[in-house]
């Protein structure tokens, strides 16, 4: 019960999500296409970002389970996306937005089901004990969105805005 209650946590799925990129590149000494590495960065800078401004400081927590807090909250992420920065292409095509929002989604309805099965939530912002089950959806809502915007700033950044466009669209 307390891995999959390990597993609840979006900073410990993302960070395994990263981390799996990481082995590929280094075990193939290949880089994949940075479209691909496009959604797992722009999660891992949402951690980032709910961290420092949502989520209260690791102040708390003590050892070892403080400074894996710190490293995976406010080390992978600059250092995933340097990773991303590096395997950008100008070449890429669209990101398929269905295909990227399938990962920030499977997981809220992962927590949904599970915390409605076992009454564990991993944040308090997603719990409808605490909240109400409006307030919880409409903060999953907001992290897709902040998730979204995070992703289109990365392929802004990586090519341009043609990459806002379906890959089939018409050029203007």
């Amino acid at each position: 019960a307390k891995s999959f209650q390990f597993l609840s946590w979006f900073t410990v799925v993302t960070n395994l999500f990263c981390f799996g990129f990481c082995v590929r590149i280094f075990a193939k000494a290949s880089l994949p296409n940075g479209r691909l590495m496009a959604v797992p960065c722009a999660a891992i800078i949402t951690v980032f970002l709910v961290a420092a401004f949502v989520l209260k400081s690791p102040g708390d927590l003590r050892g070892l389970a403080r400074y894996a807090d710190i490293l995976l909250h406010y080390g992978s992420p600059p250092l995933f996306s340097l990773l991303w920065w590096l395997c950008r292409d100008s070449e890429t095509r669209a990101v398929p937005w269905v295909a990227a929002a399938c990962y920030p989604m499977t997981y809220s309805v992962w927590i949904f089901l599970r915390g409605g099965l076992t009454g564990y939530y991993p944040y308090p912002f997603v719990d409808p004990a605490v909240r109400g089950f409006t307030s919880a959806a409409i903060h999953v809502l907001v992290m897709f969105g902040l998730y979204a915007a995070v992703l289109a700033i990365l392929l802004i950044a990586s090519t341009g805005t043609s990459n806002l466009k379906p890959p089939n669209a018409e050029p203007h």
